[in-house]
């Protein structure tokens, strides 16, 4: 067997961009809890795992960074000469990269659940709105949305988590003790908020990459479709590496 083909067997199907490893504005808390997108049992299959230097809260949401977006590009395209055949991104705020991303290699990206939104808007009737949970509204900007392909016809309705009591408890003291728990009830509390406000909503996408342990909880709680960043690497690792009916 030639060395191509050992390695395409050997080197897992999605690779997955993250947050430098360690860092406090990464929030590494968050990653202890089955379902994160950086848990090791998250998925049923292997992904390959790139954390990138310098890529965190500061250099990505509060203020996205040139810099930044050179090191991601260059982890992007490690990911691919590694053997990887599609890359997602832990952070949804990487969508305000996804077009320099999408043109740096030549496997697709998808650099947040937002790329969701046109799809998912798609399934709902005329009227109903698109609710999108997010770890920091007012970071959320509509370059974002639209470097995922959000036109101004998709209706969204948005709600950010920093003002809940446990993130802004790790967010201002990032050495804090964290209360998964609490934080899933958070969140929920976010979802049905966002819900009451906006009746019309038709489905949810969450945002972060650390809300997809809630997302039953979500649906349970609103009665709602809830799609987020798993949902999505499970979607994409089925269209390049799965052979449903064994014919390969």
């Amino acid at each position: 067997m030639s060395n191509t083909k050992e390695r395409q067997k050997i080197t897992p199907a999605i690779g997955i961009l993250g947050l430098e490893d360690g860092h406090e504005e990464a929030f590494p808390q968050f990653e202890s809890i089955l379902g994160n997108i950086a848990h090791l049992q998250t998925f049923k299959f292997p992904v390959l795992y790139k954390r990138v230097k310098g890529l965190y809260y500061s250099t990505l949401i509060a203020n996205p960074d040139p810099q930044v977006l050179k090191a991601v590009v260059e982890a992007a395209q490690e990911l691919e000469r590694a053997g990887v055949k599609a890359i997602g991104a832990a952070c949804g705020f990487t969508a305000i990269f996804q077009r320099e991303l999408a043109h740096a290699v030549d496997i697709p990206v998808f650099a947040s659940s937002l790329v969701m939104i046109p799809m998912v808007h798609q399934m709902l009737k005329a009227d109903q709105k698109v609710g999108v949970i997010t770890f920091y509204q007012e970071k959320l900007t509509q370059q974002h949305f639209y470097n995922s392909g959000v036109t101004k016809e998709i209706d969204l309705c948005t709600i950010g988590l920093e003002g809940t009591g446990e993130w802004s408890n790790i967010f201002c003291n990032p050495d804090a003790p964290f209360d998964g728990e609490q934080f899933g009830r958070d969140v929920v509390e976010a979802a049905k908020t966002l819900v009451a406000k906006n009746p019309n909503v038709g489905a949810i996408i969450l945002e972060c990459g650390d809300l997809p342990p809630f997302a039953a909880a979500i649906r349970e709680a609103v009665g709602l479709p809830v799609f987020d960043l798993v949902t999505l690497v499970n979607m994409v690792y089925e269209t390049v590496a799965v052979d449903r009916w064994g014919t390969n």
